[in-house]
């Protein structure tokens, strides 16, 4: 068996909390068998702003398409809903430096700057995203989707 850290990207708590998409079922069911084989869950602070902006977003939209019924404002639900699902997460750090080691090339700086964060932590880490198009800076960062993660977890080679 491996130890592994498993970083989530954006989309991936955005489905989670807003259950928004057809794969929600199946993500649902990987976020809660990582969680019970004890893999530690990270969130990488730089995507933080992107995350709380979005979010904010998505329930205004949802709100305004009857699809979610709240007394409180976008902005304070949305912050109620984050405070309690990233209390289940650990945080991934971002250093200034990581600016720098970002390849001129790079089509993405945020997908770069989580694979920085992502390479800090101690261990084997893997992202998951379903973004097909995310790079990382760094090919020891490796890029899953559930299917992947779940696939991990049922062959025993993750604990």
């Amino acid at each position: 068996k491996i130890f592994m850290n498993v970083v989530l990207d954006v989309n991936i708590v955005l489905d989670l909390l807003l259950k928004r998409r057809s794969e929600y079922e199946a993500q649902s069911q990987c976020f809660s068998q990582l969680k019970k084989v004890g893999v530690p869950l990270w969130f990488p602070v730089c995507a933080l702003p992107t995350l709380d902006y979005v979010h904010q977003l998505e329930i205004k939209r949802l709100q305004r398409a009857n699809q979610i019924s709240s007394l409180l404002e976008p902005k304070q639900l949305s912050r109620q809903q984050l405070d309690i699902f990233m209390a289940s997460l650990n945080y991934a750090s971002s250093l200034g430096a990581h600016v720098a080691m970002i390849p001129k090339t790079h089509p993405d700086r945020e997908d770069a700057l989580i694979s920085l964060a992502a390479r800090e932590l101690p261990g084997e880490t893997v992202i998951w995203t379903y973004d097909k198009h995310f790079q990382s800076v760094d090919s020891q960062i490796l890029v899953y989707d559930h299917v992947q993660l779940l696939n991990l977890i049922i062959t025993g080679r993750v604990r």
